[in-house]
C-alpha cells in the first residue's frame, strides 16, 4: 500500500528496523493493531463503485456480548460470590475490558478494511506515524483508563446490586450519544470557528484520511475534552433526564453500555472502511429520520475540512442538521448500495 500523508508515514514496522523499537512499537505490533500493516494489501475502489452495507443486528451481535463481559463477572461474584467489588477492584475489572474491547475492536475494523478496501481508496490512508507513534500509544491508554476511571468515581456504587435499567437501557444508550453529541458538536465546532481555539485542534486534523488509531490523537486541550468534560456533560445530562420518578435512574452498569457503544461509533467513524455502515446506538431511530451517521461522514469531515469543515458531530448527524452544517456524501449514497451483507468478522 502507498504511503500516505508524509507527516502521517510509517516505516517504524519495517523489518530492518526492529532492532530500534521501543514499548510503542511493540505495543502495536505484540497486539495485532497497527492498521496499516506492512504489506497491507486492499481493494481500491472508485467512488462510483458499489459498497457493501452491514446490518445494525449484526453490529449489536460484536458488541453487545463483549461489552457485557465485565458485567457479567460483576454479577457472579456479587450474586454467587457474596462480593461487593471495592472501587479499586471494579476500576482494574473495568479498565482492563475496556482496554480489551479496543483492541478487539481495532483488529476488526483493520479485518474489515481489508477485505473492503477504504473510502477515497484512490488516495493512500495514513499511518501510525514514526515521529508519533509513542503520543499515539498514550492517547489510547489514557482514553481507555480515564474515562472508566471517571464513571467509577462519579456512578459506582459498591453496595448497589450490579443491575442494567432494562428495558429503559435501549433508550438510554441512543439518549446519551445524542446528549455527548450536543456537547460535541458545540465544542468541535468552535474548535474550527473561533481562531484562537484552532490551535488546540489542529494536530488532530493533521490527517485527511484518518485511520481508528488516530481518533484520540490531538494537542492535550482537546484530549481532556474529549476523554473526560464531554462525557462528564453527558452523563449529567442523563442523571438530569433519568430523574423523575417514572423511569430508572442511570447508574454506573449503564453509562458502562453507553461508553462501549460510544468507543465504536469513534474509532469506526475514523477508520475509513469503504462500508455502509451506520451508528448502532439508536436502534434504528435515526436512520428511519435521516439523522444517522455512517463511516463516510466523519471520513469527509477530515478530508474536506481544516479551519472551515462540517459534519462536526461524532456519533449523529442530530446537531449537523439541525445548524445547518452537514456536508454531502460522495460514496454512501443510495444509488451505490449493493445488496450484498458484509459479514463482520466474530
Amino acid at each position: 500500500m502507498k504511503k500516505g500523508n508524509a507527516t502521517f508515514r510509517s516505516t517504524w514496522h519495517d523489518e530492518d528496523r526492529k532492532s530500534q523499537w521501543g514499548i510503542a512499537s511493540w505495543f502495536f505490533h505484540l497486539l495485532n493493531i497497527d492498521p496499516i500493516p506492512p504489506n497491507f494489501e486492499v481493494p481500491v475502489h472508485a467512488k462510483t463503485d458499489k459498497m457493501p452495507y452491514v446490518s445494525e443486528m449484526d453490529l449489536h451481535r460484536w458488541i453487545l456480548p463483549r461489552a457485557l463481559v465485565p458485567f457479567a463477572i460483576h454479577c457472579g461474584l456479587y450474586y454467587y460470590g457474596g462480593i461487593q467489588l471495592h472501587p479499586l477492584a471494579a476500576f482494574a475489572l473495568y479498565t482492563v475490558w475496556f482496554k480489551l474491547f479496543g483492541v478487539m475492536l481495532l483488529q476488526m475494523l483493520r479485518a474489515v478494511s481489508q477485505q473492503c478496501g477504504f473510502l477515497d481508496g484512490t488516495h493512500p490512508r495514513d499511518g501510525v506515524p514514526d515521529q508519533s507513534i509513542n503520543k499515539v500509544l498514550m492517547s489510547l491508554i489514557s482514553t481507555s483508563t480515564y474515562r472508566p476511571m471517571m464513571a467509577i468515581m462519579l456512578a459506582y456504587d459498591r453496595n448497589q446490586a450490579p443491575h442494567i435499567s432494562f428495558p429503559w437501557i435501549l433508550a438510554y444508550i441512543g439518549l446519551y450519544n445524542v446528549a455527548l453529541d450536543f456537547y460535541f458538536f458545540h465544542y468541535h465546532k468552535a474548535m474550527h470557528e473561533v481562531p484562537w481555539l484552532w490551535k488546540f485542534h489542529s494536530t488532530h486534523h493533521k490527517t485527511k484520511h484518518p485511520n481508528p488509531a488516530l481518533t484520540l490523537f490531538a494537542d492535550e486541550v482537546q484530549e481532556v475534552f474529549d476523554i473526560a468534560i464531554i462525557p462528564l456533560c453527558a452523563y449529567l445530562t442523563m442523571r438530569a433526564l433519568t430523574s423523575f420518578d417514572f423511569c430508572a435512574s442511570f447508574n454506573f452498569y449503564d453509562w458502562w453500555l453507553c461508553q462501549m457503544y460510544q468507543m465504536f461509533t469513534e474509532l469506526a467513524g475514523h477508520s475509513g472502511c469503504r462500508l455502509y455502515a451506520t451508528s448502532p446506538s439508536s436502534f434504528g431511530l435515526l436512520p428511519k429520520l435521516g439523522l444517522d451517521i455512517v463511516i463516510e461522514d466523519h471520513d469527509l469531515h477530515h478530508r474536506q475540512g481544516y479551519r472551515k469543515s462540517g459534519n462536526y458531530g461524532k456519533q449523529s448527524r442530530v446537531w449537523d442538521h439541525v445548524f445547518g452544517t452537514t456536508i454531502p456524501r460522495e460514496e454512501c449514497i443510495p444509488s451505490q448500495m449493493e445488496t450484498k451483507k458484509q459479514p463482520i468478522p466474530w
